[in-house]
């Protein structure tokens, strides 16, 4: 071979090179924007500290000696519960059944709606399992939905 057919070749090995360097830098810079954007938006999940509804008993929670009973009629289908439910519900549990001060039970107000019926039975499947009011956050977000909870057969 030639001189000027060793320079060529190894000009091309080296823009080869090169072009390898820019794809494992663009992947790897990529790959970092999408580590800092998933961190973002999951350490609020990771830094809060969930409910505690592990003292669940079907449709209640608490200690049923408390000295204050509350019983909340709630629809799936309901903004103002469902409003309570994804705010306001964590810092009740929190700061009044952990406390042993509440005992906390929901009821199921079904409407002759044949999905909020649906719904209020899927719930009831829950509760037997002590999973309900993990499950009811699930039901007031898919509530919204045109189609939610259909009956399959």
């Amino acid at each position: 071979m030639s001189t000027n057919q060793n320079k060529r070749e190894l000009l091309r090995q080296k823009r080869k090179a090169q072009q390898r360097r820019k794809i494992y830098l663009t992947a790897l810079i990529i790959i970092g924007v999408l580590v800092i954007f998933s961190l973002f938006a999951l350490l609020p999940k990771l830094i809060s500290k969930p409910a505690n509804y592990g003292s669940g008993q079907g449709f209640a929670l608490g200690d049923p000696g408390a000295p204050v009973k509350v019983v909340a009629f709630s629809s799936y289908y309901c903004s103002h519960c469902k409003s309570f439910s994804e705010s306001l519900e964590k810092e009740f549990v929190k700061n009044y059944i952990e406390k042993g001060k509440v005992y906390y039970r929901y009821v199921n107000m079904a409407s002759n709606n044949e999905q909020s019926k649906n719904a209020a039975e899927a719930s009831y499947c829950a509760a037997d399992q002590n999973k309900f009011f993990e499950y009811k956050s699930l039901l007031y977000i898919y509530a919204s939905a045109t189609t939610a909870f259909p009956r399959k057969t």
